[in-house]
């Protein structure tokens, strides 16, 4: 009977001790606790990091390599050329074409994609047991960085995305500081006056050089009158094209006639990632320096403050 008192006795003590935490306090959790999944991205949820995916998509697989996952992928679209280890794997087709049968061997858990695939395709592959993902074109920066925190997440869980995001990116974000200033521009895309209007990421990254022209239009084509009533003051053409394949009734511009077109490569827009865009917005800054076109001299404080943030990323 003691014994049994006893034990009664040693339970209620038990409880009263675990109830006299102090009041407005939270127990302590610890880093295992932290829950990096389930992670959402596009219309899927993710229990846990795919380990086999298949990228269908050249932006998309560069942006996974970049956040240091490369040897998550083992198939690959018949575009996707970069980095070069890529170009070993097996050819999956491409969103518009996919190589069902050759993706269903390979077994993967996830097959990406920036652009769409047909439904009979997916069905396909969903019978398969492969989920797919679609995801959404950029089109401005921010939704580009929101594409390199989605796979960051995807892959690496929720605590540390926006680190890896923020490093995958950092060729971009250095490449927008302090550009040059060229006043209004209008960026030509193709022969019959085919702009870049301000709700595409060529727009949003452009605009970081002055003010499109076109940023305000409905359409993506603008006449020839409407350019000469905009006057830009730099015209910004999509390679190959030069001035010459214009319209004879804008040669009268002043920035045509003063030479002032900047020629751009458009397959960074079209394949977006921090690499490519950096590597063209370097480009865009030479030629603007040739014409005697440059950011501003930075103050001595700017430059401290620049430097002092690059010690900080790279410590």
């Amino acid at each position: 009977m003691k014994k049994f008192l006893f034990a009664v006795f040693a339970i209620v003590l038990s409880i009263s001790l675990c109830s006299c935490r102090t009041i407005g306090t939270e127990p302590e959790v610890s880093s295992e606790e932290i829950k990096d999944y389930p992670v959402a991205v596009g219309q899927l949820e993710f229990e846990k990091a795919p380990e086999k995916v298949v990228s269908l998509s050249p932006a998309l697989t560069e942006i996974i390599c970049d956040l240091g996952y490369s040897s998550k992928i083992i198939g690959r679209s018949s575009y996707c050329d970069y980095p070069e280890e890529i170009k070993s794997l097996p050819d999956a087709g491409s969103s518009a074409n996919p190589d069902i049968e050759t993706i269903i061997k390979l077994s993967p858990e996830l097959l990406v994609s920036q652009s769409p695939i047909a439904k009979k395709d997916i069905s396909k592959l969903e019978n398969a047991g492969i989920r797919v993902l679609i995801t959404e074109t950029p089109n401005s920066v921010d939704g580009l960085y929101d594409c390199y925190k989605q796979f960051a997440a995807l892959f690496g869980g929720e605590s540390k995305f926006a680190e890896a995001a923020d490093k995958a990116f950092e060729p971009l974000s250095a490449a927008l500081e302090n550009l040059p200033d060229v006043g209004s521009f209008a960026y030509i895309m193709t022969a019959d006056l085919a702009v870049s209007t301000g709700d595409t990421l060529s727009g949003d990254v452009l605009s970081r050089f002055g003010e499109n022209v076109a940023k305000g239009s409905q359409k993506y084509n603008i006449t020839a009158e409407e350019l000469i009533s905009s006057n830009p003051k730099m015209i910004f053409i999509a390679s190959p094209l030069t001035a010459i394949n214009l319209p004879q009734e804008i040669s009268g511009l002043e920035a045509i006639s003063g030479g002032k077109v900047v020629s751009v490569d458009n397959t960074c827009f079209e394949r977006p990632t921090a690499r490519l865009i950096a590597k063209e917005i370097e480009s865009i800054k030479t030629q603007l320096s040739a014409m005697g076109i440059n950011a501003p001299a930075q103050t001595s404080a700017e430059t401290a403050a620049s430097v002092s943030e690059t010690t900080a990323v790279s410590e």
